[in-house]
């Protein structure tokens, strides 16, 4: 997502993450994991991780979950 917004566009990860925060508060956008994927956001912003790692973590820390991954950047969260 943010590979493809940011070589075409230009546009920084932290805009991208706060962007689609804001659609994710409207109203009329439905989505059962609402809030962890606006907690997801959030951390992708200001971390150099993929977004599906900060989903990941997002929820691992909400269930007090560890996680078990060769992902560096991913355990460097914890």
């Amino acid at each position: 997502m943010h590979i493809c917004i940011n070589k075409s566009y230009k546009i920084p990860k932290s805009e991208v993450a706060d962007t689609l925060q804001k659609l994710l508060c409207y109203k009329m956008v439905k989505n059962k994991d609402k809030e962890d994927l606006i907690a997801s956001l959030q951390v992708y912003g200001d971390k150099n991780i993929a977004i599906v790692d900060c989903i990941i973590y997002v929820r691992a820390k909400q269930t007090n979950s560890k996680i078990f991954t060769f992902d560096e950047k991913l355990l460097k969260l914890k």
